[in-house]
C-alpha cells in the first residue's frame, strides 16, 4: 500500500488493518511543527504535526 506525503522530513507508512480500514501513521522527529499533505487511495488531507509527535489516521 503506498502513501505519498508532501513533506520528506516526516516518516510515513500505511496499512490495511484486520477490520479492512486503511490506516496511516506519520512521525515527526523534528524540533519544529511540520505541515504535510498526504494522499492515499484517491483521498488526500492536510495536517500539521507538532514537534516530536506521532499521528495515526484512519481513512474510511
Amino acid at each position: 500500500m503506498g502513501i505519498q506525503a508532501s513533506n520528506n522530513r516526516l516518516l510515513a507508512t500505511a496499512l490495511e488493518n484486520i477490520n479492512g480500514e486503511t490506516v496511516a501513521v506519520l512521525m515527526n522527529e523534528n524540533d519544529s511543527r511540520e505541515e504535510v499533505s498526504i494522499s492515499l487511495g484517491g483521498k488526500s488531507m492536510m495536517l500539521i504535526l507538532p514537534k516530536h509527535s506521532v499521528a495515526t489516521i484512519i481513512i474510511y
